[in-house]
């Protein structure tokens, strides 16, 4: 970490598959885990649009990378975080089953809900939603202007927050920078992989379901709040200019 703090970026740039962009990427990130502290890279990335109505979402899924001995591909919550005049509301659209059926009513459900809003912005964290999401709404076939009520509004708030500051952690993850920022999730014995687990037991009607899908929602609405404190993080990071 010492020898990349101190690295020369031309040199690195002569690394296959390292671009000037990257390097800098690197040697400012290594220099903030130094210093303990974030270092602003460009502070005017940090560009949100000024909506009514500010909607923090995150998707629980099983992807491929996870699917498999039986283990259904599907995504199983949906959930958002509503903030309209300093007022935060909480939603959650759940797959009841760990089938298509129940995959598309959840879906389905959650596109009604954003047809109905006016002035708003969708923001998540990373590309697992909007990828997740438009797989799902190619799949079962969604119409094209109901995509756009979605996909148009998305602002993947980890690519704000990488591209204009370095933070002094080892990884950019949603949990890290979260954390770093003071944010702290409410059950230490719930990530991504357990929620999993915890869902496919729910869904086989396992003993304590009703706890377990409890603690998968709160897990979710977390995810939910970490992405809108480092979002607001970013806006209060730009005003101060430091």
């Amino acid at each position: 970490m010492e020898d990349l703090a101190r690295a020369n970026i031309q040199d690195l740039t002569g690394i296959k598959g390292i671009g000037n962009k990257t390097a800098k990427k690197y040697v400012t990130a290594a220099k903030a885990i130094q210093a303990k502290t974030h270092i602003i890279i460009d502070k005017d990335l940090i560009d949100f649009p000024e909506r009514k109505v500010e909607i923090f979402l995150d998707l629980e899924g099983i992807d491929p990378t996870t699917a498999a001995d039986g283990i259904p591909q599907i995504d199983y919550l949906i959930g958002i975080l509503v903030r309209v005049d300093s007022k935060e509301n909480y939603i959650s659209f759940t797959a009841k089953e760990a089938k298509e059926d129940a995959e598309k009513k959840m879906l389905l459900e959650f596109l009604e809900f954003i047809k109905k809003q006016n002035d708003y912005v969708i923001y998540h964290y990373a590309p697992y939603e909007k990828t997740h999401l438009t797989t799902m709404m190619k799949k079962y076939e969604i119409d094209e202007a109901t995509k756009k009520t979605v996909l148009d509004y998305l602002i993947d708030v980890h690519k704000v927050a990488t591209d204009s500051v370095a933070f002094p952690t080892y990884g950019n993850g949603l949990k890290q920078i979260a954390a770093h920022l003071g944010f702290s999730w409410r059950h230490k014995d719930v990530s991504a992989t357990e929620s999993i687990a915890m869902y496919l037991d729910c869904v086989n009607n396992s003993e304590g379901s009703e706890i377990k899908l409890q603690k998968i929602i709160d897990y979710n609405e977390d995810d939910c709040i970490a992405t809108r404190v480092i979002k607001d993080w970013l806006v209060s990071l730009k005003a101060l200019g430091r």
